[in-house]
């Protein structure tokens, strides 16, 4: 069975040198593979958020932010993905605009309903994959 077999159903999450290898290594054009893949520890600023949108990423979590969760639990001070904007609305998150981090598709959100890193990730992947991916189409909400 190719390991590939089981990648259109559903989101990696790792850093783009990752995706960069997985592309490679299946000899796949990125272009048709980061819609499905969420980047971690990328970096900060407009020039990386403009990235990720020219990736087509499914999202992206910040550098920093991600070594805040990982280091400072305790105290997540929520908020934190960088995710496509139609998929923020969809699930009511709020992001601030105009902000370093967000460009024409994308912005970074937070949400009062998901306070932490992790709640509000998984809330986005399900509703990116309900939006984008369409994985529960016809399975109701």
């Amino acid at each position: 069975m190719d390991e590939l077999d089981q990648f259109p159903d559903g989101v990696i999450i790792c850093e783009e040198s990752v995706a960069a290898l997985i592309s490679d290594r299946w000899s796949l054009q990125r272009g048709n593979i980061y819609s499905q893949v969420f980047l971690i520890a990328v970096g900060r600023g407009p020039k990386n958020a403009r990235m990720v949108e020219s990736l087509g990423a499914a999202g992206a979590i910040a550098s920093g932010r991600y070594r805040v969760w990982r280091t400072e639990r305790g105290d997540d001070p929520g908020g934190g993905v960088f995710g496509r904007k139609d998929v923020a609305v969809d699930m009511g998150a709020m992001w601030a605009s105009p902000g370093l981090w967000e460009t024409d598709r994308y912005c970074l959100m937070w949400h009062d309903t998901y306070p932490s890193l992790p709640e509000l990730l998984s809330a986005y992947l399900l509703a990116y994959q309900r939006k984008v991916l369409k994985l529960f189409e016809g399975k109701g909400q």
